[in-house]
């Protein structure tokens, strides 16, 4: 176990994600396009779910991790953050899909940024308060502090490969843009991390830590497409 390698990850992950985030703010006050708003509210929400989840993660900086986690509560704020990636992707498609047949951008109404910011971190509290005190009602995904549980793991990774599908699907169905074709990309790695969680059943193996670092790769590629487009 390296007690420092999920902070220090998901700092890396967090501060790739919160610029991802402004910049499609940015966009969003530009295009006045809600679509990019929702998208950007995404990204803040996953990333303060980051936060979150290095603070109760077993070892990081308690034994048993702060917050009193227990043993599912930190997989938990995970699994939230992986549900809603790919949801804010879809419900982004399917906006802008009706944006394309709405007014020009100089005839739309400002996105009031600061609200979907605001409505983004008491969503990431409540997640947290949802996985952290909801142990009883949740179904259970490790047994003990290292082994995952053999089936609900495995069924919520691929209800969520199903759910990337559907976003891809929506991205593919539109009229593609620059921004698309990568968060296509970001699509196909979180498709892989979760191929690759399939074949995991505990943590700290050399696959879990594969499966961090593709994460982090993964998070880049985004913030490297935004910042060569602008």
């Amino acid at each position: 176990e390296v007690d420092a390698f999920v902070p220090v990850t998901e700092c890396v992950i967090f501060v790739g994600e919160m610029i991802i985030a402004t910049m499609l703010f940015a966009q969003a006050a530009i295009f006045r396009s809600r679509a990019r708003v929702v998208l950007a509210s995404g990204f803040v929400f996953g990333s303060l779910l980051l936060i979150h989840h290095a603070l109760t993660f077993p070892g990081a900086f308690a034994p048993q991790g702060l917050l009193e986690p227990g043993l599912n509560g930190t997989a938990w704020i995970m699994i939230f953050r992986r549900t809603a990636m790919p949801l804010a992707i879809i419900a982004y498609a399917a906006l802008e899909w009706t944006e394309s047949k709405a007014p020009p951008d100089a005839r739309r109404p400002p996105q009031r940024v600061l609200l979907w910011v605001a409505a983004a971190i008491v969503l990431s509290a409540a997640a947290t308060m949802v996985s952290l005190r909801g142990g009883e009602l949740l179904p259970p995904m490790f047994v003990n502090r290292t082994e995952a549980h053999f089936v609900n793991l495995p069924i919520f990774n691929l209800s969520n490969i199903v759910i990337i599908a559907i976003a891809v699907a929506s991205l593919l169905l539109k009229r593609t843009s620059v921004l698309d074709v990568w968060l296509l990309v970001v699509l196909a790695s979180w498709a892989m991390q979760l191929f690759l969680n399939l074949t995991l059943h505990a943590r700290f193996t050399l696959g879990w830590y594969c499966l961090f670092l593709v994460v982090v790769v993964s998070s880049l590629f985004m913030l490297l497409a935004l910042i060569a487009e602008s």
